[in-house]
């Protein structure tokens, strides 16, 4: 026996007259009344379709005029580049962290903080011989330090991300250790790439090399890196250092921050009571201030 709702039987009830069937004149009647009645309804619901098949049309055909509004806001948006406010603890107690990495993955598994896939990072830092001793060299503190460098960054995933990352310190500032501009692309290959700036006459002079592991939490992202350097000689790379570092950096509301001292007060709190990380030789912002101040060191044991 099925279940599907069948069609509408209608009986018409007859009268036989000399051998003849003919309908009831009232219950003709009554079916003609019902049938206008049921075209009625169903010309109202198709024109109730219509309308709201032109209200969805007009919703839509709006969304795509808004289309190319959105992208030049966006693309105006990534031009004008982004805003970094980050703590940036480098020469950590390697105990210390290892310690702070642990407590950081146990917040994770109680849902207080947010794992992201651990990665595998390559930067190579450039540099231009042309711009050294001008306004615009790079890594240069009075005119507001610039780092340019190409990173090629492999997750515990599987995926590989490639791109290229301009900051530029705020000049001026007293905090230019902590805000900088970001200018960052997504590329297709760093090698490619390199040949590219190489031909331009930017030279790939510094290397780093990270093991990173990263969380985020309310609007700060936390960064442990266990990082090497190197730097170009005359067979190629060699070691220059290596250090535990700590980035906390906020990711969500940085163009609205005004004070930023404050801003930076919370995350140190944040980073010796909560992570419980308090021996650390110096604060930095910028990987090619901290590589200038401390070549040929390495982290605390």
């Amino acid at each position: 026996m099925s279940l599907t709702p069948s069609a509408p039987v209608y009986h018409t009830r007859s009268t036989q007259i000399s051998g003849k069937t003919n309908k009831n004149p009232q219950v003709s009647q009554q079916e003609s009344s019902t049938t206008t009645v049921a075209t009625a309804v169903f010309a109202a619901s198709q024109e109730e379709k219509k309308r709201g098949g032109g209200m969805k049309r007009k919703a839509e055909e709006a969304q795509q005029s808004q289309q190319p509004l959105q992208k030049k806001q966006e693309t105006e948006k990534r031009a004008a580049g982004k805003r970094e406010i980050e703590l940036k603890v480098t020469k950590v107690n390697a105990s210390q962290f290892k310690q702070a990495l642990a407590r950081a993955k146990q917040l994770s598994l109680q849902g207080t903080f947010n794992e992201k896939p651990a990665q595998q990072q390559e930067d190579s830092y450039l540099d231009h011989a042309a711009l050294k001793n001008t306004p615009y060299e790079l890594y240069k503190k009075e005119d507001g330090s610039k780092s340019f460098r190409i990173r090629k960054a492999i997750a515990s995933t599987g995926e590989t991300n490639h791109s290229i990352c301009l900051k530029i310190a705020r000049q001026g500032s007293n905090t230019d250790d902590h805000e900088r501009r970001e200018y960052e692309l997504k590329i297709e290959n760093t090698d490619e790439a390199l040949a590219l700036f190489r031909a331009l006459g930017f030279s790939p002079d510094k290397m780093i090399k990270k093991d990173r592991n990263a969380f985020t939490y309310q609007d700060y992202e936390i960064v442990f890196d266990e990082v090497k350097g190197f730097k170009k000689g005359s067979n190629g790379y060699e070691p220059e250092f290596s250090s535990y570092i700590v980035e906390i950096e906020l990711i969500e509301g940085a163009e609205k921050i005004e004070d930023i001292p404050a801003c930076l007060k919370q995350m140190k709190e944040f980073l010796e009571e909560t992570l419980h990380i308090t021996t650390y030789q110096q604060e930095q912002s910028g990987m090619e201030k901290y590589w200038n101040n401390s070549s040929a060191s390495s982290s605390s044991k």
